[in-house]
């Protein structure tokens, strides 16, 4: 079955949830208005094993719902996330859903010096989780903190005091969803006007400064780029001799911010 087969199959599957797309815009003209009761269940969408933040033309997160048994999902994040071009045309009350295997896409600039700036500045993402400090604040001091109904020992950040703050920084680096995603996984919460956050583990450390780039492919608004990079200590550590790692990381392209890391090195 090709990918087109499957993905019309999916299309008529899902064709139910546009209401998700553009309700007020679907029952405008449409008597046939019926109440019904949904379940939120904090359900997490995942494509080709990538988190995915549902979000309508606004960018407002629409989160997926159960009812009757059946769980709805946003069609036009769906779509995009399987690289497809969603189209409401208001006057026939008609969703179409496009292949993008036609349009021409322009192959955007990704300089190896926009690579390793963007590899060098991905390290916040350690600043942010470990509590901090970060770059200019040489003095931290941890405390302990009891969040209500939540039993994960935290530590404040001294580097932040708001949500914001880290999603700023964090953005300068990496994708809206990825940022989203981090801040949720983490459990970022502001308490008494400083930010609290899940105390992070450990893992393998990798020598960064050091990498060398084998292979870049560049292809519209996505890149993904083979990274050689020496390995200091961790579970992930290689046996043998050779200290060094063969790494892939993805890079995209964000519209009206530039290159940016869909998610963590």
């Amino acid at each position: 079955m090709s990918f087109k087969d499957k993905w019309k199959g999916f299309v008529l599957g899902a064709a139910s949830a546009t209401v998700l797309m553009s309700a007020s815009a679907v029952f405008a003209d449409n008597p046939m208005v019926k109440p019904i009761t949904a379940t939120y269940n904090q359900i997490k969408l995942f494509v080709n094993g990538q988190p995915v933040v549902p979000k309508d033309s606004d960018g407002q997160i629409v989160e997926p719902f159960i009812y009757e048994g059946t769980t709805y999902l946003p069609i036009r994040a769906i779509a995009q996330a399987l690289s497809q071009q969603v189209k409401w045309d208001g006057e026939k009350n008609s969703i179409y859903i496009d292949s993008l295997e036609d349009e021409v896409i322009p192959t955007l600039a990704l300089t190896d010096q926009q690579v390793m700036e963007l590899i060098a500045q991905s390290a916040r993402v350690y600043e942010v989780a470990s509590g901090g400090p970060v770059k200019g604040n040489s003095v931290c001091n941890y405390e302990s903190v009891h969040i209500p109904g939540d039993e994960l020992s935290r530590s404040y950040s001294c580097g932040f005091n708001t949500i914001a703050e880290v999603k700023k920084y964090l953005g300068e680096v990496f994708t809206p969803d990825y940022v989203d995603t981090f801040i949720k996984e983490h459990g970022l919460t502001e308490v008494n006007g400083k930010l609290a956050l899940q105390a992070a583990d450990g893992g393998t450390i990798y020598d960064w400064d050091k990498a060398r780039i084998k292979e870049k492919a560049v292809i519209g608004s996505t890149a993904e780029v083979d990274f050689e990079v020496p390995v200091r200590e961790g579970i992930e550590m290689p046996s043998g001799e050779s200290k060094t790692s063969t790494q892939k990381v993805a890079f995209e392209y964000v519209k009206g911010q530039g290159w940016r890391m869909p998610k963590m090195r």
